[in-house]
């Protein structure tokens, strides 16, 4: 996933501005559509604060590269939390 693909729940684009999560997902192995659903996920539980969407994804994306948790593992909590009840 490049930058300029992705896009705001409102269907705004996004481009990476504070930190380098795409590098860290494809080290980590994180398909593109994954990393996308994980973008999504944070830009919805930080709909007006780019730095702390990047920031978490950049952790998501960093825990599973450094193997503290599998992707799934990954995307099974987000839901859960980007909807309050995490």
């Amino acid at each position: 996933m490049r930058s300029s693909d992705a896009r705001l729940p409102g269907g705004d684009d996004i481009a990476v501005k504070y930190f380098d999560y795409e590098s860290v997902a494809r080290e980590a192995g994180i398909p593109d559509d994954k990393l996308e659903e994980i973008v999504r996920l944070m830009y919805a539980e930080f709909p007006k604060d780019q730095m702390m969407a990047e920031l978490h994804i950049l952790q998501a994306c960093d825990t599973v590269l450094e193997g503290d948790a599998t992707l799934d593992e990954i995307l099974g909590k987000l839901p859960s939390e980007a909807a309050g009840r995490g």
